[in-house]
């Protein structure tokens, strides 16, 4: 099958090794040929393997739509894929774009959204503007969709149910892939006490996790917390930081190298929060409970389908409080509480092993192009 992806991924076309570069690893070995149209990104075309080819669409980044309309036309002339696939998100430019050259060239297309930005609850003005957005799409767009992916049972599926959206083309299908092989219980010496692992983005909630810091620090003097990602909040982190003396409490790591150093770090970690306003997963949490680290986390996302509260983890409705007592509980247990925790986390992500996720993802596909002819159905 010769898939044609848009994404607005801007790590896997520079070749780092990010979970939608093993996506895309995955789902080669499936399919027969996959190019991905990156879209705003001005780097090189990369060839991740022999038949995965990654093109950027502009280096205008303001103006990338009206580039990929050039860049999809270009390519949707020879006219050889069976299928488009749109990673829909923020003002859903991608999934608006790809319904009308779906239709204009007669190739079915798959509106992937793992998550409406603002839903379920706003963090920034761009939010609200996303929120509006959002239903625009679904309303007069994606209708035409031969398929709705979503990535679990919560969140868009919710919201999708609220404004009456045709439920019967809407189709679950987890990308939580997650490699068993790396993400794994092996010991490690704890060095941190709290790990976050995300862009430094509003929507993530970084600045309650420093909060936390700050009021564990009173009576944890040694408290350590390592965040490790990169964005536009880099600046006012590093404030927050040096304003109430943290500089000795938290650890900043950009930029991961590879998967195995990622998976250290969790395994070094006491425990992983997730204090997201919104998420379609999220990946680091189910990586860090593979690795027996418990993840204290919002119900965001597939959360709420995996974290049993107080088994093996903890939810908690954003309010400092909550969080507060259960980092508290978490740090305080004995040893034999935290591996009936560990135990209990590693069990609940045994089956998003990658290779049946992966292989799951690319048969579900080939089977509504090959098998159904996109037949109405629903896979819940």
């Amino acid at each position: 099958m010769n898939v044609l992806m848009i994404s607005g991924d801007s790590a896997a076309i520079k070749g780092k090794k990010g979970p939608f570069y093993y996506t895309l690893s995955g789902l080669s070995k499936y399919w027969k040929k996959i190019d991905v149209l990156c879209c705003g990104s001005s780097s090189p075309s990369f060839k991740l393997n022999k038949n995965t080819t990654l093109y950027p669409t502009t280096n205008r980044s303001p103006l990338f739509p009206f580039f990929l309309i050039g860049k999809m036309v270009k390519k949707l002339k020879k006219n050889d894929y069976d299928l488009i696939v749109s990673h829909d998100y923020g003002l859903m430019l991608n999934g608006i774009i790809t319904s009308i050259l779906s239709r204009i060239f007669n190739i079915p297309y798959i509106s992937e959204i793992h998550h409406i930005e603002g839903y379920p609850r706003i963090s920034s003005i761009k939010d609200v503007v996303y929120r509006v957005t959002a239903p625009l799409y679904l309303k007069f767009f994606a209708k035409k969709a031969k398929r709705i992916r979503v990535i679990n049972k919560n969140e868009v599926y919710t919201y999708l149910n609220s404004i009456n959206f045709p439920m019967r083309k809407v189709s679950n299908i987890t990308s939580m892939y997650i490699d068993l092989k790396t993400f794994n219980p092996t010991s490690k010496e704890k060095k941190f006490d709290i790990v976050f692992c995300g862009r430094f983005v509003s929507n993530k909630g970084i600045f309650q996790i420093l909060e936390l810091t700050k009021i564990l620090k009173k009576e944890r003097p040694k408290i350590k917390t390592l965040l490790i990602g990169q964005g536009p909040l880099e600046k006012s982190i590093s404030k927050f930081i040096g304003k109430h003396s943290l500089e000795q409490n938290v650890k900043i790591v950009n930029w991961i190298e590879s998967i195995q150093s990622l998976a250290d770090y969790y395994k070094e970690s006491q425990l992983l929060i997730c204090s997201s306003t919104a998420e379609g997963g999220p990946r680091v949490t189910l990586e860090a409970m593979a690795c027996g680290t418990p993840v204290i986390s919002t119900p965001v996302g597939i959360m709420p389908e995996v974290i049993e509260h107080g088994k093996n983890g903890f939810l908690y409705n954003w309010d400092i409080k909550s969080l507060f007592l259960f980092s508290k509980k978490i740090l305080d247990m004995n040893a034999c509480e935290k591996e009936k925790m560990s135990k209990s986390a590693i069990k609940a992500i045994e089956k998003f092993n990658y290779p049946n996720t992966i292989k799951n993802y690319a048969k579900s596909y080939e089977d509504l192009i090959l098998k159904h002819n996109f037949k109405e159905h629903r896979t819940y």
